[in-house]
C-alpha cells in the first residue's frame, strides 16, 4: 500500500475514534462543576436474617418489592431446607416438602407471597 494511502486511512481510523470518544462522553451525561456535591445516591441496609435452629449458614437468593426474603439454610450433611424471611419472622419451609431425603432451597417471592425454589430428592450415601 502506498505511503499516501495508508496515511489516509490512518487519519480516518483517528476521526473515527475521536467520534466515538465524542460520543461516549456525550451520552456519559452532563458533567458537575468543578467543587459541586455528588447527587444523593441510593441508601442500603444490612439486615440479619438469623439461622435455622441446626443450620450452619443461611443464604438469601431472593427478595420481593415488600420485603419478603427467601433463601436456603445449609445443614451439616449438604442438606439444606427452604426458608422465607418475613417482618423479623424466619419460617423453614421444609415440612411442606415431601418426606424424603432431599436438599432444597427457595429462589424467590412473588408479589402475591407465593415461593419458587429448587427440589432435589436423593437417596442418601451410607
Amino acid at each position: 500500500m502506498a505511503p499516501s494511502r495508508l496515511r489516509e486511512r490512518n487519519a480516518v481510523a483517528r476521526a473515527i475514534s475521536i467520534l466515538i470518544v465524542s460520543v461516549i462522553i456525550l451520552f456519559s451525561g452532563p458533567l458537575s462543576p468543578v467543587g459541586s456535591a455528588p447527587a444523593p445516591g441510593p441508601t442500603y441496609s444490612i439486615t440479619d436474617l438469623g439461622e435455622l435452629p441446626g443450620a450452619l449458614s443461611s443464604i438469601p437468593y431472593g427478595i420481593n418489592d415488600d420485603g419478603v426474603v427467601a433463601g436456603g439454610a445449609i445443614y451439616p450433611g449438604s442438606n439444606s431446607h427452604p426458608f422465607v424471611w418475613d417482618g423479623g419472622v424466619l419460617t423453614d419451609l421444609d415440612d411442606s416438602l415431601p418426606a424424603v431425603s432431599h436438599s432444597a432451597t427457595a429462589a424467590g417471592v412473588g408479589p402475591d407471597g407465593t415461593v419458587v425454589g429448587t427440589f432435589f430428592p436423593y437417596e442418601p450415601v451410607e
